[in-house]
């Protein structure tokens, strides 16, 4: 459930829909969905997009899976897997997380676990927003 704080920011439940380019039906999504819900105060949420540096997409990179981890201070805040294709365009909500910086990690793996690219972000976590890590992943290893 979404919460309004006193300033009108929502808060809560996760979106999905931050696309690459900026505005459009991503940005909707979110302006409909603040519209309708509420907030818990100190909260924002964080988003992660990828791309392989290499050109590549999930299928010809042979990736089926991608872990992202945010980590705050050293310590993991959250760790989510998602199918590979999921955040190659939209940005995939991972959670409701408190606010402040955190170290954005994205391994994409076979579908044996294989980690085939990896790519790191900072990003800033703001009260009532969607911060979009959007991570560019580098070849690590293995094969398709």
């Amino acid at each position: 459930m979404r919460r309004r704080d006193q300033t009108g920011r929502c808060h809560g439940a996760p979106i999905v829909g931050a696309g690459r380019g900026g505005a459009g039906a991503g940005f909707c999504l979110l302006v409909l969905a603040s519209l309708a819900a509420g907030c818990a105060p100190g909260e924002g949420e964080l988003g992660a997009l990828w791309a392989f540096a290499d050109g590549r997409d999930c299928q010809t990179s042979g990736a089926r899976t991608a872990e992202v981890t945010a980590r705050r201070d050293g310590f993991v805040a959250i760790t989510a897997e998602f199918p590979c294709a999921a955040g190659e365009e939209t940005a995939v909500v991972i959670s409701p997380l408190d606010e402040g910086f955190y170290s954005v990690n994205i391994e994409a793996r076979s579908a044996e676990g294989a980690v085939l690219y990896t790519g790191d972000r900072i990003v800033g976590i703001v009260e009532g927003e969607l911060s979009v890590a959007d991570v560019a992943l580098d070849f690590r290893g293995g094969g398709p």
